[in-house]
């Protein structure tokens, strides 16, 4: 699994952490369901971390945005029958 990290200028927006390549949605649904961040991030415990599928399509506007808020209700109803 390949990790890769963009850093940003402002405190008050995500860094966003991407992993995969993922070849289904159902098989990044099922590396979520594993992902424990508290092992996986360095500073996890004392970070505000969401954990997330997006797909390639929906990263761009997502990276736009940048609000995690929008993202989670987007995320609820797109993903939570896949879980």
């Amino acid at each position: 699994m390949r990790f890769r990290s963009i850093s940003s200028a402002s405190a008050s927006s995500a860094s966003p952490l991407f992993v995969g390549p993922f070849s289904s949605t159902s098989e990044a649904m099922a590396y979520l369901k594993v992902f424990d961040p508290l092992k996986e991030i360095r500073g996890a415990a004392e970070a505000q971390i969401s954990v997330f599928v997006i797909s390639r399509d929906n990263l761009p506007k997502f990276m736009d945005d940048r609000n995690i808020e929008r993202y989670r209700i987007f995320y609820d109803k797109t993903y939570s029958p896949l879980r």
